[in-house]
């Protein structure tokens, strides 16, 4: 069968490059083992924060964040050793229902600046809401995350930089709980307050996070095909639409994108 390249994104690997492989096929390879070293949790993490930022740049989800093999299927991470790995994938996906919430209730936005759709995948719950439960969620696994680092802290060098990931995303999470306050003129000085010092704390964490980045980390493009990332794995959920290459930030571009981010949040909070 002929395919139309303008047409056919999803039924056909890019020139050159072998088929696309399901996510089971891809775990199956070792392409998402449940048992990394530190180091490689931190690469893992960093990468992904990349993926985030390059998503908030403009582009598809499933071009960016869950090109993340780990991003899929939240049970089978039941089976990690610890709760760290867990609870930061649980808090990428609550931050990214989170931007999507904020973006969808301003409606400023354009689809070439901001991509909403999520092909159908499990965003979780965002920051902020009626259901308290499953709005707390993501801050509950964290604070556990936080929690057995700290019992175990020494066990491997990079202990610490996984530390500062985890609470530089509880950071982000109480501060964007507390931004959605700002629209109650009855709690809005509270609110900023709150958010401030939340930002204050992520940015802390943000330049620790930065400062123990992998050597490897310094390199112009997040990996598409990396540990843990496939970027053919969600081409057949594009749609009818023509390939476009997709250059991911690199992690210190990510990095630089929250920093950004955190300093924009701010002035938010002081106007």
């Amino acid at each position: 069968q002929i395919l139309d390249a303008k047409m056919d994104v999803g039924m056909a690997p890019p020139a050159g490059e072998p088929p696309m492989k399901s996510l089971a096929a891809l775990i199956a390879e070792g392409r998402a083992p449940l048992d990394l070293s530190d180091e490689d949790q931190t690469r893992v993490f960093d990468s992904l924060l990349a993926c985030e930022a390059t998503w908030h740049r403009g582009q598809a989800l499933a071009t960016t964040v869950y090109t993340c093999l780990y991003m899929h299927d939240a049970e089978r991470l039941e089976a990690c050793r610890g709760p760290v790995m867990r609870a930061y994938f649980e808090a990428t996906r609550s931050a990214v229902a989170t931007v999507r919430h904020a973006v969808s209730l301003g409606d400023v936005w354009e689809e070439e600046d901001f991509v909403l759709h999520v092909a159908g995948f499990d965003v979780g719950a965002a920051a902020c809401g009626d259901d308290a439960t499953k709005t707390n969620a993501a801050l509950a696994a964290l604070s556990l995350a936080e929690t057995w680092l700290v019992e175990n802290a020494g066990v491997e060098d990079r202990q610490g930089a996984l530390l500062a990931r985890v609470r530089f995303r509880i950071a982000m999470h109480e501060a964007y709980a507390a931004l959605f306050g700002l629209s109650d003129p009855n709690r809005a000085v509270a609110a900023a307050a709150d958010a401030r010092a939340s930002l204050r704390r992520a940015a802390a964490h943000l330049a620790t996070t930065r400062a123990t980045a992998s050597a490897d980390e310094e390199r112009d493009e997040t990996d598409p095909n990396g540990l843990g990332f496939d970027r053919k794995l969600n081409l057949s959920k594009m749609g009818p639409s023509p390939p476009r290459a997709v250059r991911l930030m690199s992690t210190q571009q990510g990095f630089a994108y929250f920093h950004e981010l955190i300093g924009e949040l701010t002035r938010l909070c002081d106007i």
